[in-house]
């Protein structure tokens, strides 16, 4: 009798999920026919945080007609002005029902000098490190996704898998995404379980080389924010897949990130945010708008969801031996070079 009652729960819950459909049936829906959508992104096709911002952006909206603009200022900074007037013109040529502007650079260059408060058009933001306020958002036709980092959760993990851990440096490149990044830890840091002894900046693979074993004096782990844009041993700019293995591999501590693609690139551990978030979140309110509601009924929000993540390669390199506690619940990876 229990097995029949259990198939039958079983069966109900099916029978009600075609009936009913999902709560949200965003993909392909019909009332996002003949929308247009411009998603003005603030780095470049490659880098591995934009690529996941546009798979939640998809996952939405596929059934709008999209156009991304790339204005590249993770490799050129200094050109991110003519690229966000390049982008403006691409805005007025496409007359999109909706902007969609991923990270801090697309708000500084683009939306605050060229739509907000100056067009009708919603604009939706997301990746944004800085306070909203930074922005003057929310705006009349303003509203978004804050990007919060995990570091607290990320350094109570950190401790979990290493107890005796009571100090930690911070590593990073010197961008204004990391300057916002900096100033909320700075912000949090008296509530942190760990006590930070020190902020170093780095700029180029030289300087890296030379940095990570004074920071391993003076610290018992290291918080490594992201690294993408620092110079290789020619002077050219690198991405963060290539610059983060790396560090990970020059470094004899433990080491902290705050993503998923820090952990999957060779960081010991993380509680990591996701760009798909996001993607995801910010494109939910590009719908609902595009769907009649209203900005001003739209409020700023910021991501949730944390996965703890551990790379076994590196954790074997440094001789952790993981609680079976640790696991539970973490998803494993392994550094791809070492596979």
């Amino acid at each position: 009798m229990q097995t029949t009652k259990k198939i039958t729960a079983i069966q109900l819950f099916i029978l009600l999920f075609f009936l009913l459909g999902p709560a949200a049936p965003f993909a392909g829906d019909v009332s996002l026919k003949d929308k247009k959508v411009l998603v003005v992104m603030s780095y470049h096709p490659e880098y591995a945080w934009q690529q996941e911002i546009r798979k939640g952006i998809k996952s939405v909206l596929s059934g709008a007609r999209i156009k991304y603009f790339n204005m590249d200022t993770k490799r050129d900074f200094a050109g991110g002005p003519a690229r966000a007037k390049e982008a403006f013109a691409l805005y007025q040529q496409f007359q999109p029902d909706v902007v969609i502007a991923a990270d801090d650079n697309a708000q500084s260059m683009f939306v605050v000098p060229y739509l907000k408060d100056k067009v009708k058009t919603p604009v939706i933001f997301c990746g944004v490190n800085c306070d909203a306020a930074t922005y003057g958002y929310p705006a009349t036709n303003v509203t978004g996704v804050i990007e919060k980092s995990h570091w607290m959760e990320g350094l109570n993990f950190l401790q979990t898998i290493v107890p005796e851990i009571q100090t930690i440096s911070v590593l990073y490149d010197d961008t204004p995404s990391n300057r916002s990044n900096i100033a909320r830890i700075k912000q949090e840091m008296e509530e942190y379980p760990v006590r930070i002894v020190e902020f170093v900046t780095v700029n180029s693979m030289t300087e890296l080389k030379k940095i990570i074993p004074a920071l391993e004096k003076k610290a018992d782990a290291i918080l490594m924010l992201a690294l993408a844009g620092i110079h290789d041993m020619n002077g050219n700019p690198m991405e963060g897949s290539d610059a983060h293995p790396i560090a990970s591999r020059l470094c004899n501590k433990p080491t902290l990130g705050s993503s998923m693609w820090h952990v999957k690139n060779g960081i010991l551990c993380a509680v990591a945010k996701t760009g798909q978030e996001q993607g995801d979140l910010a494109a939910r309110m590009a719908f609902d708008i595009l769907n009649g509601k209203s900005i001003q009924d739209t409020p700023i929000t910021w991501n949730k969801n944390g996965r703890r993540m551990i790379n076994m390669t590196t954790a074997k390199k440094l001789g952790i031996k993981l609680n079976p506690s640790v696991i539970t619940a973490t998803e494993i990876v392994f550094s791809k070079q070492h596979r």
